[in-house]
């Protein structure tokens, strides 16, 4: 990554990738360190348990572009739910 102070311009794709996939990566250490659902946001931990209940087949959310649900998603946080880390 690129020395550049923060905040000071927009991110290059490899450098958007690069941070992406670093923060994908340390996803099951968080969940370890600090548990499910406290890693998400609050909206977050509804959705998924939402997901999670068996009375929940099909869940609609309308998001906007940037509000993590996209996160929430991640394989990474199902494998963390369920004791099963990606190493």
């Amino acid at each position: 990554m690129s020395g550049r102070a923060q905040g000071s311009g927009p991110l290059s794709q490899a450098e958007w990738e690069a941070q992406r996939r670093a923060a994908t990566e340390a996803l099951p250490d968080l969940v370890e360190k600090i548990g499910l659902p406290e890693i998400l946001l609050p909206y977050q931990a509804r959705a998924v348990s939402l997901l999670d209940s068996a009375s929940t087949s099909v869940l609609f959310i309308e998001k906007s572009r940037r509000i993590g649900m996209t996160q929430a998603q991640d394989p990474s946080i199902s494998r963390a739910q369920s004791g099963r880390f990606a190493r």
